[in-house]
C-alpha cells in the first residue's frame, strides 16, 4: 500500500506551504483524496509533483489544442476547432462571437470584436502571420 501524508506532512516533506499545496491539489496537479475527513496525498504522487516542479515544470497544467489553451487572448480550443470568447469590460459579460477552423481566424473575431467595444486604443492580439 503507497504511504498516504496530510497536506501539513506533504508541505513538510517538500518545503512549501500547506497553502501551496491546497492550491496544487486544487489545481489538479496532485491526486488526493479525504480519508476520515482529511485530505491525503500519496507519497509517489508528491515526488512526482515535487521533481516536476523543482525543474520548472508545472505539471498538470493544460497544453495545445484540444484542452482549451491557446496563445491568443479570448481563444479557446475545443476538440479540433477554436472558438473565440469575448468578455465585456463595461458588462462583464461573456459574448461567444463564433468556432473556427484555425486559432488565428477565432484571434480575428477575437480583435474585430476588441476593436467595436474598445475603440483603436484597444489591445488585440498580434497574430504571427500578419506579424511577419
Amino acid at each position: 500500500m503507497t504511504e498516504m501524508l496530510t497536506v501539513a506532512q506533504a508541505a513538510k516533506r517538500i518545503g512549501l506551504t500547506r497553502e501551496m499545496v491546497y492550491i496544487a491539489i486544487r489545481s489538479g496537479r496532485i491526486p488526493s483524496e479525504k480519508i476520515d475527513g482529511v485530505m491525503h496525498v500519496s507519497a509517489e504522487n508528491l515526488e512526482r509533483y515535487n521533481a516536476l516542479r523543482r525543474k520548472g515544470v508545472r505539471p498538470g497544467r493544460p497544453r495545445g489544442i484540444g484542452r482549451g489553451r491557446s496563445k491568443y487572448v479570448g481563444v479557446l480550443a475545443r476538440g479540433d476547432k477554436w472558438v473565440a470568447v469575448y468578455y465585456s469590460p463595461n458588462t462583464k459579460e461573456r459574448e461567444w462571437l463564433g468556432t473556427c477552423e484555425t486559432e488565428e481566424q477565432a484571434a480575428r473575431l477575437w480583435n474585430k470584436r476588441a476593436l467595436e467595444d474598445r475603440g483603436p486604443g484597444a489591445r488585440i492580439n498580434v497574430i504571427e502571420e500578419e506579424a511577419n
